[in-house]
């Protein structure tokens, strides 16, 4: 049983991978469109002399969508290995994700990763390591 729980937790993962996705990918296309939605309106209207419209919007949009399924990966790889650092990383991960359109997702793997059974087990292996 508990070996299920833990693999719905992995999935429940999976699927915050995907919302992270699309969201990364919305948000590239969302900041595309306003950088040259401003720019024309700035190129049209030069007495409004405004700043121009600069890439770090886009690259830090980017960035922060890859750096968290990256790190989403990772947990989800060791958290398969069973390390306890990646049960913390995936509870930090779907808390993340919670306030999100992987709402539903990150209630389903909170739930599983904190039922008693698995919760015991990892954090018995982290009162080893203390």
């Amino acid at each position: 049983m508990k070996e299920q729980k833990l693999k719905r937790g992995i999935l429940c993962l999976y699927a915050v991978i995907l919302v992270q996705v699309g969201m990364g990918v919305y948000t590239l296309w969302a900041t595309v469109n306003a950088y040259i939605s401003v720019n024309k309106i700035l190129s049209e209207n030069p007495e409004l002399n405004l700043p121009s419209f600069g890439y770090g919007a886009i690259s830090g949009s980017i960035i922060c969508s890859v750096l968290m399924i990256v790190l989403t990966y990772y947990v989800i790889k060791d958290l398969k290995q069973k390390k306890t650092w990646a049960w913390v990383g995936a509870l930090v991960v779907l808390l993340f994700s919670a306030p999100s359109f992987a709402l539903p997702a990150s209630i389903i793997g909170l739930i599983s990763l904190l039922d008693e059974e698995v919760r015991n087990d990892f954090i018995a292996d982290l009162q080893k390591a203390i």
